[in-house]
C-alpha cells in the first residue's frame, strides 16, 4: 500500500473486512495496518433521523438501523471507494436530511 511502500514495509494480505468490502487489513508479524483507499465519511445525525430507512434501502453497505428503527453508519462513516455515489444518494433520499456526507 500507499504508507507500506512509503516506510518500506512488506506487507500481505491477511483477511477482507465482512462489512466493507474495499477495506483490506495488512498483516506484518505482530503489526496490523488497516489502510482505506477513500476519504469521503457519512454521518447520521441521530437527532434529525426518524426512522425512514431510506439510507439503508439504498447503501446496506454504508447504513445499518438499530432497534428502535434509526439509522446509523458503518465502518465509522467511512465511504469504501465505488460507493460515494451511493452515499450522495442516500444523503439526497434522507426526508430529515439527517446524513452529512464529509469529502
Amino acid at each position: 500500500g500507499p504508507g507500506g511502500a512509503a516506510l518500506g514495509l512488506s506487507l500481505r494480505w491477511r483477511q477482507q473486512d465482512d462489512h466493507c468490502p474495499s477495506v483490506r487489513h495488512f498483516d506484518r508479524d505482530f503489526l496490523t495496518v488497516t489502510l482505506y483507499s477513500d476519504r469521503m465519511r457519512v454521518h447520521v445525525d441521530s437527532s434529525k433521523c426518524q426512522g425512514h430507512n431510506r439510507c439503508y434501502a439504498l447503501a446496506p453497505e454504508l447504513f445499518d438501523v438499530d432497534d428502535y428503527g434509526n439509522a446509523f453508519e458503518l465502518n465509522e462513516g467511512v465511504v469504501p471507494a465505488g460507493l460515494e455515489d451511493k452515499a450522495r444518494l442516500a444523503a439526497a433520499n434522507c426526508p430529515e436530511f439527517a446524513i452529512i456526507i464529509e469529502d
